[in-house]
């Protein structure tokens, strides 16, 4: 087993969920056969470099399997539709664990031209006259989340609309429970009452305003645009160099899969419990204390023990702001000192002040997490501040 050392490599974690949705070797099945030489995990590294590095196949490097092996599993793959499988399979898993349902009823359409390079046959390229480039057209279909539901590969030279009736009738047949299609001003008029009458699909255009200067973020049209900045991360995309359509396709879904496959096995920020928030351990430190949750710049510790004593302000210092490549020491002011001489940190050293509001009081009150640091009341009227707990 080779070492894992490239980005495109994947995780024993991603590897746990890929691995189930391959096909089984053909040696392990009844129509038999001999057993594979290299690894299928080996195999995907290499095909996950191509499509994240973009270099050629036989620009391979040697730690991988040879470049005919690891092309060969890929265009057999691409016939026999793994990666469409993989791709609705990786979709549902992540739209539940999003809490929504795993069949999508809204969608979002859109059309990207891409410039093709000298690998590009005749036959598939052509010329689109409105964005100027002479290359393929890219047809992607997402849900409202910007997963991909199906994606089709043409010549720029053909209209929006022409390609996406393909689109939609294959989509209707693999996904009857669409109903609705947000898209832009190309797919209007003729196309959006064909889809009406033929698939029962309603298409809602969303057109961009005409007093509009410059990027503005359109309703719905927005998350089939993030879809496409998703999957152009891969550099195999940024120039359509594939040969066949359908090799062209397949990459695309091979850089949805990695981007879901990185969602479902993303470690979460806390896996135990949620860090508490400053509030809530400032009202397990005082339970009595009458005010709601503070406020960024101020920390308040209240320990009523008499009402009819009005309460006493005392300004706390704050630990400086961070700044450059570590944070300042806070300034000392001689004048002010804590309950055992020792001098407090100066609240006009790092900018903002923080107040803490104290209750007059014989006892003290515990030690209060703060913004940075804990505050800790010594007396009625001396506070002081460190940046480690109690």
């Amino acid at each position: 087993m080779r070492q894992r050392r490239y980005p495109s490599d994947v995780t024993d974690a991603e590897w746990s969920v890929i691995e189930p949705l391959l096909p089984p070797p053909a040696w392990t099945t009844r129509r038999g056969g001999r057993p594979e030489k290299h690894p299928r995990r080996e195999i995907v590294d290499g095909i996950r470099y191509v499509c994240s590095e973009g270099c050629r196949w036989r620009a391979l490097p040697a730690d991988f399997p040879p470049h005919q092996t690891v092309y060969g599993f890929f265009r057999r793959w691409t016939r026999s539709g793994v990666w469409n499988t993989v791709r609705d399979h990786l979709r549902r898993e992540v739209r539940c664990k999003m809490g929504t349902s795993p069949h999508a009823v809204a969608t979002v359409l859109d059309a990207q031209s891409v410039k093709a390079s000298e690998t590009v046959g005749k036959d598939t390229r052509g010329w689109d006259g409105g964005k100027l480039i002479n290359g393929r057209k890219r047809h992607l279909l997402t849900e409202t989340h910007g997963l991909p539901l199906d994606v089709m590969v043409t010549s720029a030279g053909l209209h929006d609309s022409k390609p996406a009736k393909d689109l939609l009738t294959r989509a209707r047949r693999l996904h009857p429970e669409l109903a609705i299609v947000w898209a832009d001003s190309a797919y209007r008029g003729p196309f959006a009452e064909w889809a009406k009458t033929e698939l029962k699909l309603t298409i809602k255009t969303v057109n961009r305003s005409k007093d509009a200067k410059g990027f503005v973020v359109l309703p719905r049209r927005w998350v089939v645009e993030r879809s496409w900045a998703w999957v152009m991360h891969a550099r195999r995309l940024v120039r359509d160099h594939e040969r066949l359509p359908e090799s062209s396709e397949a990459m695309i879904n091979l850089a949805a899969i990695r981007l879901m496959t990185r969602r479902l096995t993303r470690p979460t920020a806390y896996p135990t419990a949620a860090r508490p928030r400053p509030g809530e351990t400032l009202k397990a430190a005082c339970p009595e204390r009458s005010h709601s949750s503070p406020s960024r710049h101020r920390r308040i510790a209240d320990q009523r023990t008499d009402p009819g004593q009005p309460a006493q302000r005392a300004a706390v210092p704050r630990p400086p702001a961070r700044g450059g490549y570590g944070r300042r020491a806070p300034g000392l002011d001689r004048s002010r000192r804590s309950a055992d001489g020792r001098p407090l940190p100066s609240c006009r050293e790092g900018g903002r002040r923080v107040r803490l509001l104290v209750r007059r009081s014989a006892g003290a009150c515990p030690p209060v997490r703060g913004h940075r640091g804990w505050y800790e009341v010594a007396s009625t009227e001396t506070v002081t501040w460190s940046d480690r707990g109690p």
